[in-house]
């Protein structure tokens, strides 16, 4: 994770996952890794499987609010792009109306 390889850090807790399941620091760096990567929903769920087996854990906590965060902020952004097309959706003519 601190060489920004995000991808490599995600395949390599992919591996250690599949021998150790409930690895918290796996799921925790791979949940880190999904977060950079903008893969939001997949970072939320590898951190509330980390807090399943770790309910106390303050890091795990933080990083899952943060994920939040960040993912409200990325869908405030997209929404402005969908509301564009949208937009540009209501100036079709209807498709019943034929000539």
């Amino acid at each position: 994770l601190k060489s920004k390889e995000f991808k490599l850090a995600a395949a390599a807790c992919d591996y250690i996952l599949d021998d150790e399941p409930h690895n918290v620091k796996a799921l925790f760096r791979r949940s880190k890794a999904f977060m950079e990567l903008g893969k939001f929903p997949e970072a939320s769920r590898d951190a509330r499987l980390a807090l399943d087996v770790e309910p106390h854990n303050k890091e795990i906590r933080k990083l899952l609010a943060e994920n939040r965060e960040r993912q409200k902020k990325d869908d405030a952004g997209k929404s402005g792009m969908y509301a564009k097309m949208c937009a540009g959706l209501g100036h079709l003519p209807h498709p019943l109306d034929v000539d």
